[in-house]
């Protein structure tokens, strides 16, 4: 981990974003993007304690911190929390993968006063592809309006996958017509549009500080809902830094 950390430089990089973004409010950091094998008290905690150290003197927005074996083990992470303001611990699923038994794991850091964001989530298997499973999708939605969880979907592309949300040969344009998505785009087309009536109809709804969006291939987004003022504005950039 370390040769990878001098090879890519990451101070410089998120020196740099900080100073020349920090003080949009719409601007969230994602500084290790799934870890997988390393220790989170010997080698991911200090990394993000590294990283925080250069943004906090230039943005106090929100920074979101990768946990171990791709980001699930958002409750080891939470029994040794990271000792700065404003950090999130980043949780993600695959819903034909992942079922209650890591929501399990995601109520636990939870109940020991960790916050989650769930920054990549998808309706089929982990691969990307594979079944769809819907109602573990729903399930999982449900936990996350219940805990105010903010999330970001994957993924716009027309590549010929399941979490794919557009079918192969989809316009690079955008203006996409029903006809053009499919089976999980249409689920996310519906879900973004009854969160966004939820939240601005009726404010009192469980999860109204939770804010959806759906990511593209990179990591970039390109559309959403916000229920509440989770975020100062409603586009979204986050800046990721790739380690796994």
């Amino acid at each position: 981990m370390q040769q990878l950390l001098t090879s890519i430089k990451p101070n410089s990089f998120f020196s740099e974003m900080a100073k020349t973004y920090g003080h949009l409010p719409n601007i969230l950091f994602e500084t290790f993007n799934e870890p997988i094998y390393q220790s989170w008290s010997h080698a991911i905690k200090p990394y993000h304690e590294q990283i925080l150290n250069v943004i906090r003197p230039h943005s106090s927005n929100i920074v979101i911190c990768g946990t171990p074996m791709w980001s699930q083990s958002v409750d080891e992470a939470s029994r040794e929390m990271l000792a700065f303001k404003n950090v999130a611990y980043t949780l993600h699923f695959y819903a034909a993968t992942h079922k209650g038994w890591l929501r399990d794991k995601a109520q636990a850091a939870l109940t020991a006063g960790a916050a989650l964001f769930v920054s990549e989530w998808g309706t089929c298997e982990a691969s990307g592809d594979g079944h769809l499973d819907l109602a573990e999708t729903q399930a999982w939605l449900e936990f996350l309006e219940e805990h105010s969880i903010s999330d970001a979907a994957w993924a716009i592309n027309d590549k010929d996958e399941a979490c794919s949300a557009l079918l192969p040969g989809a316009s690079a344009g955008g203006n996409w017509s029903e006809a053009n998505l499919t089976e999980s785009g249409r689920f996310h087309r519906a879900s973004l549009r009854r969160h966004a009536d939820q939240g601005f109809r009726q404010p009192g709804i469980r999860g109204n500080g939770a804010t959806r969006r759906l990511l593209d291939t990179r990591n970039f987004v390109l559309s959403g809902s916000q229920s509440g003022a989770a975020l100062a504005s409603a586009t979204l950039v986050m800046l990721l830094a790739s380690l796994a």
